[in-house]
């Protein structure tokens, strides 16, 4: 089945009810394949879900530049999904938390010995009006133990 697609640029609680009705669609997809891949792999599949970031029901994007994007909106940004079936162990070396730049490096080690070296977990944040614009965040001013305040701003990269 498939989800459709809901109006473009709904706001409101229209725009809530879509979101929600999506990912209840997606949710069903996604249960529906990964029980299929298990079930019926000879060998046991690594599956990665992951997302590149949370939503932005916040309007992070709404702040005048990342410095002024309000903690909450940041904190729920940053919110990316991630599931993974990783058998054979290799689950119990990603911890509690990992950041989003790191889950394929770690497969890639695990599965294939690949000689990738672990990147530092940092978060970046860009606006959608100054994209290239990044500033690396404290985690503690995410979870509310400090002021707002980006650390610094970061590289441009394109």
């Amino acid at each position: 089945s498939t989800c459709g697609t809901p109006p473009r640029y709904v706001e409101g609680r229209q725009r809530t009810a879509d979101y929600l009705g999506q990912v209840q669609c997606l949710n069903r997809m996604l249960l529906a394949t990964v029980t299929r891949l298990i079930r019926d792999s000879d060998v046991p599949p690594v599956i990665l879900l992951q997302g590149d970031h949370g939503s932005s029901m916040l309007r992070f994007w709404a702040a005048p530049s990342p410095e002024r994007v309000p903690a909450g909106a940041a904190w729920e940004r940053f919110g990316a999904f991630g599931a993974y079936y990783l058998p054979d162990g290799a689950a119990a070396a990603l911890g509690d938390s990992v950041t989003v730049v790191n889950v394929l490096g770690h497969v890639l080690r695990h599965y294939f010995d690949a000689d990738l070296a672990r990147e530092p977990d940092e978060w970046h944040l860009s606006i959608e009006s100054a994209p290239y614009h990044f500033v690396r965040v404290d985690p503690a001013w995410l979870a509310g133990g400090r002021p707002a305040q980006p650390l610094e701003r970061a590289e441009t990269r394109r």
